[in-house]
Formats: C-alpha cells, structure tokens, sequence
C-alpha cells in the first residue's frame, strides 16, 4: 500500500512537472511570436528620404525659374519694354500665370503634408508605449525578461520619433496655411498695380515713369514672395529630411540592430527550466 502510494505520488509530480513544462513552453513560443512581429514593424519604420528629398527639388526649381523669370523681365523693364503690353512673352501676363502655378503648388502640398501629419499622428496614437508587463521574480535575470526590456526601449523611442515627425509635418501645414493667404494677397497685389497702369491713357513722362515703378513693383512682390516659400517651405521640408536620414533612421537602425542582439540571446529552454526549478519545491 505504501508502495504504491509513494509510486502515485512520484508520477503525479512527474506528470505535474511535464503539464508545467509543456503549458510553459507553449507560453514562451508564442510570446516570441509577437516580439518578433514588432521587430518587423520596427524594421518597416525606417522610412524612405528620397521622396522628400524630390518635394524639396520641385519647390526650389519652382523658386529658381520664378527668379529667373524676374530678373529677365527686370532687364526688359529697365530697356524700356512696356510691361503691362499684352501678348509680349516676358510680361506682366507670364507673371500672373507663375502666381497662379504656385496657388495649385502650395494647394497640392497642403494637402500632401496635412494628410501627412494624420497618418503620422494615428501612427503615434497606436504604436504601443511598451510591449507589456514584465514577468516578475522566477524571469529576474532571465533572456527573455531582456528581450522584452530592450524592445520597451526600442517601441518608447520609436514612438518618441513618430511625435518629432509629426511636430515637423504640423509646422509645414502650419507655414502652407499662411503662404495661402500670402499668394491671394501677392495675387491681389498684382492686379491693383495693372488696374493702376491701365487708368494711364497718355504716353507722358509722367505716366511711363509710372508703368515703370508698378512693373517693378510687381517683380518685387513676387520676389518677396518666393523668399517666404523658400524660408517657410524648402528649408522645413529640407529639415524634415535631414532629421529623417540622419536622426529618424539612425535611432531605428540601431534600435534594430540593439533587439536583434537581444533576441539572439533568447532561450526559451534556459527560462522554462529556470521557472520549473524556482517553483519545484513550492508545486510539491
């Protein structure tokens, strides 16, 4: 009777231990399982500066032909060519036309940027502030209580920059809103110098020295004009990629590269045993 008593006792803790070992074994594989798909989510995070960089370009070409455009009608003006004379191919008619090129521009990048600053403030909103608790005590020195450490780091820091982003993107809506209302009013602006012009109906002195003051005042307001684009739009934009390249995928490289290691170190089989050998004597 003691004898089998003592036999139904050692296999019940075996059993107890094997049902404990296997129950673990099944809970770390499948913790891995996320660790690992966060770990390519952060991967897919570092993102991609050319096409910033191409936004960048397209701005300052637009600015450089815009003063281009200017400095060659300036000359002419200066030549004594009538400004304001329809149908002349560097004339106050060209002008209004690159106005209204860059009305549709800084339209087109409102919306490019504001509905950047969305995506980037919903992928703050749902990228988690950590992968979850810590397992306590038994996992204190354990592999895999490391891993989920560095990869708290890894998702904490990577949220910080999706904020910084969107920060950067917020501040170029933000400039895009009032180089709006600064293209109306350059627009504006430019048709009350042409109204004045054409009240002008003598050929005195007088009058051309007129049509020649409103004509550079035309070729300054614009000017001015693509100073503002140049400081409110190609160097913030100029700065979003350079924090992009230098600062952004750098963090997330070497937030890879820090949990990569740390999952290199991961045993499931050391942590499962640890557990089993802490609690032993407390199950039996």
């Amino acid at each position: 009777m003691l004898i089998t008593a003592s036999a139904v006792g050692t296999l019940s803790k075996e059993l107890l231990l094997s049902r404990v070992e296997s129950e673990m074994r099944r809970w770390m594989i499948g913790l891995t399982k996320p660790m690992s798909w966060l770990g390519d989510a952060i991967k897919s995070s570092c993102l991609e500066v050319k096409q910033i960089g191409m936004l960048r370009r397209v701005v300052d070409l637009g600015v450089s032909q815009t003063t281009k455009l200017g400095g060659s009608m300036r000359t002419q003006v200066e030549n004594g060519t009538n400004f304001f004379q329809e149908g002349k191919e560097c004339a106050f008619d060209t002008l209004e036309d690159f106005t209204c090129v860059w009305e549709y521009m800084i339209l087109e990048f409102h919306k490019l940027f504001s509905g950047m600053e969305q995506l980037m403030k919903q992928r703050h909103a749902a990228w988690p502030t950590a992968v979850g608790n810590l397992p306590r005590l038994w996992m204190d020195e354990s592999s895999i209580r490391h891993s989920i450490e560095v990869l708290n780091d890894c998702v904490s820091l990577i949220r910080d920059q999706f904020e910084k982003d969107s920060l950067v993107l917020s501040k170029i809506a933000g400039n895009l809103d009032k180089l709006q209302v600064d293209i109306q009013w350059t627009k504006h602006s430019l048709v009350e110098r042409k109204e004045r012009v054409l009240l002008l109906s003598d050929n005195s002195k007088e009058s051309q020295d007129s049509r020649v003051h409103e004509a550079f005042g035309c070729l300054e307001d614009v000017a001015g004009f693509c100073t503002k684009i140049e400081s409110m739009l190609s160097k913030p934009i100029k700065e979003l990629g350079r924090r992009r390249l230098e600062e952004y995928n750098r963090a997330i490289e070497g937030a890879i590269k820090k949990f990569t290691d740390s999952l290199k170190c991961f045993d499931v089989n050391a942590d499962m045993y640890m557990f089993i050998r802490s609690h032993s004597r407390s199950v039996f």
